[in-house]
């Protein structure tokens, strides 16, 4: 089984070439925009690690506020 890496970051061009890094290196990216679906995904996915852009862009559910909402959800998953 791949290891399934979530992706969140508000810049299409950053996910895209993060998740095409991590597919040829065997990795499953998934790709998210926002706080909001990385919620999702991580409920239906049950990633093994999230690569976090810090700086997304809603001020309401900045990447700080989610990385709070991984710590408390996902005790087992790194976020870098």
């Amino acid at each position: 089984m791949k290891n399934k890496i979530l992706i969140v970051d508000d810049q299409y061009d950053i996910r895209q070439l993060l998740s095409g890094i991590l597919s040829d290196e065997g990795y499953h990216p998934i790709t998210v925009e926002s706080g909001e679906k990385a919620i999702e995904a991580i409920d239906a996915q049950n990633p093994h690690v999230v690569l976090l852009d810090v700086w997304l862009a809603n001020p309401r559910f900045d990447g700080v506020y989610f990385l709070d909402l991984i710590k408390k959800r996902m005790q087992t998953c790194l976020s870098l």
